[in-house]
């Protein structure tokens, strides 16, 4: 991986890197990549697809009887009846 392509994904993800951090990534995305170029080799001729699979084989989706609101807020700390009230995380 170039240095060119770190700073286009450091600008993609907001992020500014030294010229130290670049040449580290560089080398360990470089790592990554080698370990990984092996699954290109792998060969898929007749694997299905994700659209082929057999999606029945999940669970039955089934209603089932679930939490009064008073069972879902008898152990949070801080409620009022309707909602979860929480620290405010976001300014």
């Amino acid at each position: 991986m170039t240095s060119k392509e770190i700073l286009n994904l450091a600008e993609l993800c907001k992020l500014e890197f030294s010229d130290q951090e670049i040449a580290k990534l560089q080398k360990e995305f470089t790592e990554i990549l080698k370990t990984i170029a092996p699954i290109k080799e792998i060969k898929l001729d007749g694997a299905l697809s994700i659209q082929q699979t057999n999606i029945s084989s999940l669970r039955e989706d089934k209603i089932e009887k679930s939490l009064t609101q008073n069972e879902v807020f008898k152990n949070a700390p801080n409620n009022n009846g309707q909602y979860f009230i929480v620290p405010q995380v976001v300014e």
